[in-house]
């Protein structure tokens, strides 16, 4: 923080220096006296007050600050910063790296050189502070030397054990660089600097605590410097900052941060990054370098990590050489800053005894700093007093700038000693304080002690004061200008994003200690209010604006892969907006392509299979529907179908209704009609029952008598007709000419998702309200009987889907408003080759096509094809006369080939924000192709009053995702009395 102090009275200066490094090797600091100077003679100075660098008591482990002292010990207490909750290397936040590893692979962070091995380093510091603890322990009771040298000696041994800890892990990579040994290239010269000799034991007395911890640092700063990754410091998780922030959102591309501050230097990871560098040249030992730094150091291997790296800096230092500056020196740099086009600029400068002054308005009523004013976001230091301000300004609201007050916060979230706080004080309008006028609610805090920045000489220092809270502020301005560059020209919704995004500290709400709270980056990434968030429709070539409340997503899977495919949702932040990308597949409500575990298999396969297999015809056949039927004379056959208990195969259950069915046949004129509810699929494929048996099936292979052949989900017995099965189903079959039939039908199904079995509550709540799942399917077959043991069909089907593509919906209705039509051809047979053995096959093709006009999903003018196959073979007695066994394999519908158009609205000009209609493909051609298998075998025991069942099911998964495969198989015995 730079103060202000009254020109006559002089300037007082004080270096902060805490602890420095270069490359690894530490560097001794003086700190600067202070004094009386008198400002530059040639200085633009006003005759009121001037501006004053580094002012104020600012040690960061003495007296009122203790950054690492009190209840902040680096290894102990409540913070364990280097490897509890903010591990760089391992535990909750992993090096905050995300998928991205930053020591080998994606990111050659090492420059050529070999570092020790990165997987011992986060144990390392763990064992290290155990280790250092118990020295701190021993030091702090050691006494006087020449009391008790033994303590000192114990103490000695301890202080060789940490260096050959560290030579360990660390020796080689400092031995490659330095040309030493780890002793002396690295640890003779850290305890060097603090006049200690590890060969000397009565060195080590006089040491403080402060000295310790500044040791400690020195010595975690300087081998981090070895590590082949950038220094992670306290602040980052604190703020809830990382490195993968900037690589998804975007590390500031684009955005110009002013920095009215003394003259930055060339520091190595800064340098390509500064623009401008105007007004005086003085440095003021590093003070301006040491905040670019924060913002902008970049992301190699080595040193420090800004958190806005790819932003660039346009520096203007007002201080003289005297290091001093007036109200038309800030004016100035104001003005020279915003000739750079800086959206934000950051001032580490205030007078002593305020947290905001009156004479800013001087600053901001000048009528040349109007359009600055309007398009800036001007980040203010608090200061470093520790003064409370209770004074009120006299406020010019005509000329109201966009500004953020900053405070300090410690490690452990409260706030710092010496930083200035907002108190109750009010901006008046007019002499009138109004609640919301408080400067309280221009205030946040921010990590500012002991913060690990450049020391202006190519090294490192650590360095407190709201001086280094204030550009962490900035750095996540310039973050949300990158991802929404729009934002730029609205300075004061980007302060509204800052401040409602902070977490919450002190009293709730805005209070006069922390004001909105501690700075959260990834909270300010994020929307404000997920409950108020928008989306706009794309329908009949207009946009619209849909209400918040017909936002809706569940937590069900898609059935598509759609990788990298999305849909915007919007946020109004007072006359602008941000958008949000979100992946499209979790709007889509489809079926889940494979159970999850042996207890849903057995409750989705199992029971189904264990229902009394009843034999019809004048073949056995296995099937979990029951038909009855009787001769009523004149060539007349009545006959009913049921199954009293049919489970939901899964959790779409497109065939799991109940079944029930009446039938009537001439068989002399070989006319036949159906009607029923349920199974339509397996009906009309005539999936049970001889073509001129007793039958309530239309046509098709007799072979397959299973719900489950026929599901849209697991079945390969024409599945496109078994999206609609489940609600009414009719049929009529007519035999046209001896051994030749024609046969048409349909069926339909409506779904309601959350009265599906096996819901949970929430899930129950999560689809409520969707629009219900319908379809209906018309069929039409042909059935030939080559001969009295094979016969044949071919059969087309015409699926048409409300809101739907094959069994998908979007939780938004416009979507798929127009629905889908599915064209399949299927063909099937039966062969009974003797000795109670038959086979039965089937074939389907399908082409799915949605090009409605009313919805923003599409398949392209070549549609989506997909297939599906059967094969089962049946045998009467095996072991004994009457005993079954059925083998089968099926290829569920796999879709070929295929891509979804996806139209939504998003932001279509990154500049302004402009939104517009944009359209994404997606290829929803299955990676793994599905193969169920399945074993059904029963035999009648105890003289036909019992019967013993069998059962076995194997499901594969084949393809570019490798291979899944799930096992499961049963038994029962049944008895009758």
């Amino acid at each position: 923080m730079i103060n202000f102090k009254r020109l006559m009275q002089g300037v007082a200066l004080g270096a902060i220096v805490v602890s420095s490094s270069v490359h690894g090797q530490t560097i001794s600091t003086a700190v600067v006296s202070t004094g009386t100077t008198t400002p530059s003679a040639t200085a633009p100075v006003s005759t009121t007050r001037v501006v004053a660098p580094s002012y104020g008591n600012i040690d960061p482990f003495y007296k009122d600050i203790g950054a690492f002292w009190k209840d902040i010990n680096p290894f102990t207490g409540n913070i364990d910063p280097f490897w509890k909750d903010i591990s760089p290397f391992s535990g909750t936040v992993g090096a905050f790296w995300g998928n991205i590893d930053p020591f080998y692979k994606d990111i050659v962070a090492f420059g050529g050189e070999t570092p020790p091995d990165y997987a011992l380093v986060g144990t390392f510091w763990k064992n290290f502070g155990a280790t250092w603890t118990l020295a701190d322990q021993q030091w702090g009771a050691a006494g006087s030397y020449a009391t008790d040298p033994l303590k000192y000696q114990q103490l000695q041994q301890s202080l060789l054990g940490l260096v050959a800890q560290s030579e360990a892990v660390w020796g080689t990579a400092v031995t490659t660089r330095t040309g030493l040994t780890f002793r002396a290239g690295f640890a003779d010269r850290v305890f060097a600097k603090y006049g200690v000799d590890l060969n000397n034991a009565a060195t080590f007395e006089g040491m403080t605590q402060s000295e310790r911890v500044q040791f400690f640092l020195d010595w975690y700063d300087g081998l981090m410097d070895y590590s082949g990754a950038d220094h992670v410091d306290h602040w980052m998780g604190s703020i809830n900052w990382s490195p993968n922030i900037t690589r998804v959102q975007g590390g500031g591309t684009g955005t110009i941060i002013g920095l009215l501050d003394s003259t930055v230097t060339n520091y190595p990871d800064i340098a390509n990054n500064v623009i401008f560098n105007g007004g005086y040249n003085n440095p003021l030992n590093g003070h301006g370098t040491a905040v670019a730094s924060l913002l902008i150091a970049e992301h190699d291997g080595r040193g420090l990590m800004g958190i806005a790296p790819n932003s660039s800096v346009a520096a203007y230092n007002p201080f003289d050489a005297s290091g001093t500056a007036s109200w038309d020196d800030i004016t100035a740099g104001v003005l020279a800053l915003s000739a750079q086009r800086a959206s934000v600029i950051n001032m580490s400068l205030g007078v002593p005894g305020w947290t905001l002054h009156q004479d800013w308005n001087t600053v901001f009523s000048n009528p040349a700093v109007a359009a600055a004013r309007q398009n800036t976001v001007f980040v203010i230091a608090a200061g470093n007093e520790g003064t409370i301000q209770s004074a009120d300004l006299a406020w010019n609201w005509a000329t109201d700038p966009n500004i953020i007050v900053v405070g300090s916060i410690n490690p452990s979230g409260v706030i710092s000693g010496f930083s200035n706080t907002p108190g109750t004080a009010c901006l008046l309008n007019n002499g009138v304080c109004y609640a919301q006028n408080r400067l309280l609610n221009r205030f946040i805090v921010a990590p500012g002690e002991a913060i690990l920045v450049s020391d202006g000489m190519g090294g490192l220092i650590r360095r407190s004061g709201t001086s280094f809270a204030a550009p962490l502020v900035s750095g996540t301005i310039a973050l949300l200008h990158d991802r929404w560059p729009w934002l730029a020209q609205y300075p004061d919704e980007t302060i509204d994003i800052i401040l409602r995004s902070a977490k919450d500290l002190g009293d709730a709400g805005p209070d006069a200690v922390y004001g909105w709270g501690m700075l959260d980056v990834r909270a300010s990434q994020t929307p404000l209010d997920f409950n108020k968030l928008t989306y706009y429709e794309y329908r009949f070539g207009k946009i619209t604006r849909r209400l918040p409340s017909a936002i809706r997503t569940t937590g069900v899977k898609s059935t598509w892969a759609a990788d990298g495919v999305f849909f915007s949702m919007f946020e109004t932040i007072g006359n602008t907006r941000r958008d949000f990308v979100v992946p499209m597949s979790s709007r889509l409500i489809g079926q889940k392509t494979s159970a999850g575990g042996s207890s849903e298999y057995f409750q989705n396969y199992i029971t189904s299979r264990f229902i009394d297999w009843i034999k019809t015809g004048r073949f056995a056949n296995f099937s979990d529907v029951s038909t009855s039927a009787v001769d009523v004379g004149n060539g007349l056959e009545f006959a009913v179908s049921a199954s009293p208990f049919l489970p939901y195969a899964d959790r779409s259950a497109f065939s799991g209704s109940p079944h029930s069915a009446i039938s009537l046949a001439d068989r002399d004129r070989g006319l036949r009609i159906t009607a029923g509810f349920g199974q339509g699929a397996l009906a009309i494929n005539g999936a049970y029952g001889a073509i001129n048996g007793t039958s309530a099936a239309i046509s098709g292979a007799t072979g397959f008598g299973l719900t489950s052949d026929h599901s849209s989900s697991t079945g390969g017995v024409n599945p496109v007709l078994g999206f609609a099965s489940g609600g009414a189903f009719g049929a009529i079959g007519y035999q046209i000419a001896p051994g030749l039939q024609l046969a048409a039908g349909f069926s339909e199904n409506r779904l309601v998702h959350s009265q599906l079995p096996g819901l949970d509550h929430a899930d129950q709540i999560a689809l409520k309200g969707f629009e219900p799942y319908r379809a209906n399917a018309f069929n039409m077959a042909v059935t030939h009987r080559v001969s009295a043991a094979v016969s044949a069909t071919f059969s087309y089907t015409r699926l048409d889907e409300k809101a739907a593509v094959l069994g998908v919906q979007s939780v938004e209705p416009g979507d798929l408003a127009d629905g889908s039509v599915t064209d399949a051809a299927t063909l099937s047979a039966t062969a009974e080759l003797g000795q109670g053995l038959q086979l039965s096959l089937s074939a389907t093709g399908a082409r799915t096509h949605a090009n409605g006009k009313n919805q923003a999903f599409s398949t392209g003018q070549g549609g989506v094809l997909s297939t599906a196959f059967a094969l089962a073979a049946a045998k009467t007695g095996i072991v004994g006369k009457r005993d079954q066994l059925r083998l089968s394999i099926a290829q569920p519908l796999h879709i070929e080939q295929g891509k979804m158009e996806f139209t939504s609205v998003a932001v279509i000009d990154r500049t302004t924000g402009e939104i517009g209609p944009v359209t994404q493909q997606f290829d929803i051609a299955g990676q793994s192709r599905r193969y169920i298998g399945e074993m059904l075998y029963a035999t009648p025991v105890l003289g036909n009053r019992g019967e013993l069942s069998l059962f076995g099911r194997a499901e594969m998964n084949a393809g570019t995702g490798g291979a899944d495969e799930n096992y499961i198989a049963g038994g029962r015995v049944r008895f009758e009395f």
